[in-house]
């Protein structure tokens, strides 16, 4: 059963949330015209129900911990290079945010003790496995291994599932 999109974050607070959303759009960016598949909320939700992926690495605290001083981090350096918050800059600028995570090269309170380059890893694992299990992203790459999950109701001929895009 697919979940409903998270309007009102149940892990993180609601500045965090919308500094998770823009990051996630800066990471994996969704066609406006296709279905969106809510990677901000999956990780809320999945953080709120401590449901992980049953690893991590050893130099990062637990998912919850390591999510929460990430987005914190993310905002610290925001603030300190461009003295606003991230959700509040260019796409430019929040690339190049993300790309110096991504490299180690941030230097704030948070990241003297979170490995960036292991957080930034992480982070895009965990939305990238989010976009993935969503079964239209899953049909836009051909996988349409979803259609035999247990809830698959429309088998008739010409029927589709809500979920399914129309057919041309």
């Amino acid at each position: 059963m697919e979940e409903p999109v998270v309007t009102e974050p149940k892990f993180f607070s609601a500045a965090l949330f919308k500094t998770l959303q823009a990051v996630c759009s800066r990471l994996i960016p969704q066609d406006t015209d296709a279905i969106q598949v809510d990677l901000a909320g999956t990780l809320d939700l999945q953080l709120e129900r401590q449901q992980g992926d049953g690893w991590r690495y050893d130099v990062l605290p637990n998912d919850q911990t390591a999510h929460t001083q990430g987005m914190q981090g993310i905002e610290e350096v925001a603030e300190h290079l461009y003295q606003q918050s991230f959700t509040a800059l260019s796409t430019i600028q929040q690339d190049k945010i993300l790309a110096a995570v991504q490299e180690g090269k941030v230097n704030s309170p948070i990241w003297q003790h979170l490995n960036a380059t292991r957080y930034f890893e992480e982070l895009l694992v965990t939305i990238t496995a989010a976009y993935y299990c969503h079964p239209a992203a899953k049909d836009e790459i051909g996988d349409v291994s979803w259609a035999d999950a247990a809830g698959w109701q429309h088998i008739g001929l010409n029927q589709l599932e809500p979920i399914e895009p129309p057919t041309q």
